[in-house]
C-alpha cells in the first residue's frame, strides 16, 4: 500500500470542512467513522499533552493558601497521571459519546418523523468531530501565545464566541456566550445540513433533530457555572 493511497482516506476526513456534501455521501461506509475517530483521537492527545505544562501550573497557583506541599504534589501527579491515561481513555469515550449522541438524535427523528438509520448518525457525529479538534488547536495556539500570562482556569478555556463582541458577560449569560463558540455555531451547522441531506427533511426539522445535542451541551455549562459561583 502506498503511501498516496494512505493519506487519501486520511485527506478525506477534512472534506466535512471543505466538501460537506461528499462527506454526507459517504457516511455508509465503515473509514467514515474510523479515520475521524483515529485522527480525533490522537489530535486530543497530543493537544492535552502539549497543554499540561499550563494546567499543571494553573493548578498549583490556584490551590487554596495554606495548603499542603505534599497535597499540592500529590494533585500534580494525579493530574499528570490522568493526562497519560488519555491513550486509554480518549479513544474509548470518542465512540461512546458518538453513540449516546446519535440514540439521542435517533429518538428525536423517531418523535419528528424523520426517516434516517443510525449508522449514518453515528458516523456523521464522527465526521463534525473533526471541527472540535480545530477548536481545541486553537485554544492551545491562544493559550500558547499567552505563555506566562496564562495563571487561571479561565486562562485555560479563552473566548471563542460571543464574549468577544461582549466581554463583560457573567454568570449564566457568560456561560451560554461560552456553549455557542463560532466553532459550536459551525458543528451544530453541519450536523444539521447532514441530517436534512440523507433524511430528505427540511433545515427546520433537522434542526430540531439536533437540538437535544447543544441543548444538553448548554445544560452542562449552565450547570458548571452554577456550581462555580
Amino acid at each position: 500500500m502506498t503511501t498516496s493511497t494512505l493519506a487519501a482516506p486520511m485527506l478525506g476526513a477534512f472534506d466535512i470542512l471543505l466538501a460537506p456534501r461528499d462527506a454526507y455521501r459517504r457516511l455508509d461506509q465503515r473509514a467514515s467513522w474510523l479515520i475521524p475517530l483515529f485522527l480525533v483521537a490522537l489530535g486530543t492527545i497530543l493537544v492535552q499533552r502539549a497543554m499540561l505544562p499550563y494546567v499543571l501550573r494553573v493548578l498549583e497557583l490556584t490551590m487554596p493558601v495554606g495548603t499542603e506541599p505534599e497535597q499540592i504534589e500529590a494533585a500534580l501527579r494525579m493530574t499528570q497521571l490522568m493526562n497519560q491515561l488519555g491513550w486509554i481513555t480518549v479513544p474509548l469515550l470518542l465512540p461512546l459519546k458518538w453513540l449516546l449522541g446519535a440514540l439521542l438524535m435517533a429518538g428525536a427523528c423517531i418523535a419528528l418523523d424523520v426517516q434516517i438509520e443510525r449508522r449514518p448518525l453515528f458516523a456523521l457525529l464522527a465526521q463534525v468531530s473533526v471541527v472540535g479538534l480545530l477548536q481545541q488547536i486553537t485554544v492551545w495556539m491562544i493559550v500558547v501565545s499567552r505563555g506566562e500570562g496564562v495563571a487561571t482556569v479561565a486562562d485555560l478555556d479563552p473566548a471563542l464566541g460571543f464574549q468577544l463582541l461582549v466581554p463583560s458577560l457573567e454568570g449564566i449569560a457568560l456561560a451560554v456566550a461560552q456553549t455557542f463558540s463560532f466553532f459550536t455555531l459551525w458543528w451544530i451547522a453541519l450536523l444539521v445540513m447532514g441530517v436534512a441531506h440523507r433524511s430528505g427533511c427540511s433545515l427546520k426539522k433537522a434542526f430540531a433533530v439536533v437540538s437535544p445535542l447543544w441543548l444538553l451541551l448548554l445544560i452542562f455549562r449552565i450547570g458548571l457555572a452554577a456550581f462555580q459561583a
